[in-house]
């Protein structure tokens, strides 16, 4: 049955992308030469393809984890560095990634037509197939990424630790994930009594030895210190509510389609009369561009922001629709704790438990970043559309 539901989705998918693909290219002619942020990608692969060593991993001129320029280097190394070779690699990591993120919808899900469903909604996101397609770091991360999930889920504490410190080495941000679990498996070790929980726990910490030796003793700050740091990062981290606001309405805004579905489920009259008094904190903390990509011109946060500016360039609309959105979400997020407050109170520390833990803290630790963007959000949606399909009356 798995076998028969990945190949189904493999073959629509890859039908889908390469169609894009042709079409992009008759549109763009993006071929053969880099676009956008792949112009300073390249920069870093073909500096890490020259050689692994202390004063690159200082000094790259990039702020996101080292270890998807490093194995894009190794590929140009030997096979070339000219962009549809490494494009061919990123369609292997985007591809691998979108199984796995298949493969734990269809492992969690109870429905399995809902859980291929589900994967080619997060399939067919405009993110998901972009990034794919192009050299970015992203779907390397996330390939990593749910290689722990998965692993986590299977209780292998090793191998999910691997791949969880793999992940952190690609993206800062994940810390999130390997918290939740250190969380859960703490609170299974006291709570539970389950003997074995330490394994986890000492996974999840030597998780992130390796970005906080990276961090700690090579970088001395959260990135390489390079020019893009000194432009970008340094004096621009802090606490950002505003970032939580964004967060928030396009977690809504890019599972919509799910938010109806379940809307009996989640937009119980309890919760929508809290969203609409949390609500007010858009008016405090509105949704916009990070101070550092404003300081650069960069007034956009995605693909969304984009689209609503072509309805209208109005900041009175633009608002409008994400004052919409916030007040949409603020039930979804309400029913993560809510979730996460039934299975403390069961003692269930399970997968669940994890994945809301793990959605709540994304939250948090994203308010303290130096630039918000939409597609930040990727490593959460697979998890959120989880949550959001085994989700009752709140």
């Amino acid at each position: 049955m798995y076998i028969r539901s990945l190949t189904i989705f493999l073959i629509a998918t890859t039908a889908l992308y390469a169609a894009s693909i042709v079409l992009a290219q008759q549109v763009v002619g993006f071929y053969g030469a880099p676009v956008h942020d792949e112009v300073h990608f390249l920069v870093a692969i073909k500096l890490f393809g020259s050689g692994v060593s202390l004063e690159n991993l200082a000094g790259y001129n990039e702020t996101s984890g080292p270890l998807p320029f490093i194995l894009y280097g190794l590929w140009g190394r030997f096979l070339g560095f000219g962009m549809p070779t490494l494009r061919f690699l990123s369609l292997l990591v985007g591809f691998g990634a979108l199984s796995l993120i298949h493969y734990f919808l269809y492992d969690t899900l109870n429905n399995k037509k809902q859980a291929l469903v589900g994967a080619l909604f997060i399939a067919v996101n405009p993110y998901m197939m972009a990034l794919s397609v192009l050299v970015y770091t992203d779907m390397m991360a996330l390939l990593f990424l749910f290689g722990a999930v998965l692993a986590f889920k299977g209780e292998k504490p090793w191998l999910y630790g691997t791949f969880m410190a793999l992940a952190l080495l690609c993206r800062q941000y994940f810390v999130f994930f390997p918290l939740a679990v250190g969380v859960a498996a703490i609170l299974r070790l006291i709570v539970n009594r389950q003997g074995r929980a330490y394994k986890m726990i000492v996974a999840s910490v030597v998780s992130v030895f390796p970005l906080a030796l990276l961090m700690i003793v090579v970088w001395g700050g959260v990135c390489p210190q390079n020019a893009t740091r000194a432009a970008w990062v340094d004096g621009m981290t802090g606490f950002h509510p505003r970032f939580v606001t964004l967060y928030v309405a396009m977690l809504a805004v890019y599972m919509l389609p799910y938010l109806v579905y379940k809307a009996e489920s989640i937009y119980v009259p309890w919760a929508m009369g809290f969203a609409v008094a949390l609500s007010v904190l858009y008016l405090i903390f509105p949704a916009g561009a990070s101070p550092s990509g404003l300081r650069y011109g960069l007034v956009f946060t995605g693909f969304f922001h984009r689209f609503l500016s072509l309805v209208s360039t109005k900041a009175w609309f633009y608002h409008m629709v994400l004052y919409g959105f916030f007040l949409a979400g603020i039930p979804l997020v309400l029913g993560f704790f809510k979730s996460l407050g039934k299975g403390f109170v069961k003692k269930e520390f399970d997968m669940g438990f994890v994945l809301d833990l793990a959605l709540i803290l994304f939250f948090v630790l994203m308010a303290f970043s130096y630039l918000s963007w939409e597609k930040y959000l990727l490593p959460v949606l697979p998890m959120a559309l989880a949550r959001i399909a085994a989700m009752e009356k709140l």
